[in-house]
């Protein structure tokens, strides 16, 4: 498959999805039913979709595509909803509602409803090229970005966001949900880790960070 670019669990937790250079990979968590899917560019990440009958992927292609694995075909390309204004894209993920997210190096996130049906796209502006996407925390989406900001938002727009700033270097968030309620973000930037509670804006930084920055936060009604 080539250089791993992001591993991923589904939601039941039953199967592996690996977005790599030469395409994407599934297989049980046993390590059974091997299978490839062809890709359309490099993809930098992939879930299941679709009750895990499908698979939607993201990469240097600049735009979202949908494999049914089933039917073995591409079911879903979002150039013509985007056209030529997306660069990388490098996070997925999918509401409870079955939309589709994607965001990447163009500082939007796009929201795709009727993935399959009648497809039809919007988009929500973030400071910076988006590095991940969690969905969900109750109705909000979750966006980590490389200016080193994490932003809780929903359809509406940004809800809250948490700066963490350093001049000098791209950062690369990776986000993950904290059991228990509320929950709390937990994310890591290039070695240092991150908890982040979005109701109260509290926010602990590990104390072995190498970097030194500071911490903010900003939040809107």
């Amino acid at each position: 498959v080539g250089h791993p670019n992001r591993l991923r669990f589904s939601a039941d937790g039953e199967r592996l999805v690996l977005a790599a250079r030469r395409g994407v990979r599934l297989w049980r968590r046993d390590g059974t039913e091997p299978r490839s899917v062809p890709t359309l560019g490099e993809p930098y990440d992939a879930i299941l979709v679709g009750g895990d009958r499908q698979v939607a992927y993201a990469g240097d292609d600049d735009h979202l595509y949908v494999h049914d694995l089933q039917r073995d075909e591409l079911v879903f390309d979002s150039t013509p909803l985007q056209g030529e204004r997306t660069r990388d894209q490098r996070a997925v993920a999918q509401t409870p509602a079955g939309d589709i997210l994607a965001g990447g190096d163009d500082n939007i996130v796009w929201r795709y409803t009727g993935v399959g049906a009648q497809p039809s796209a919007t988009q929500l502006a973030t400071s910076g090229n988006v590095t991940d996407l969690l969905c969900c925390r109750g109705d909000a989406w979750v966006i980590g970005d490389d200016d080193g900001a994490i932003h809780l938002a929903t359809a509406s727009g940004i809800r809250s966001t948490l700066g963490v700033f350093h001049p000098f270097e791209y950062m690369h968030v990776r986000l993950a949900l904290l059991p228990g309620e509320p929950q709390d973000v937990l994310a890591t930037m290039d070695g240092r880790l991150l908890r982040w509670s979005p109701d109260d804006g509290g926010a602990v930084l590990a104390s072995d960070s190498y970097y030194p920055q500071g911490l903010g936060l900003a939040a809107e009604a």
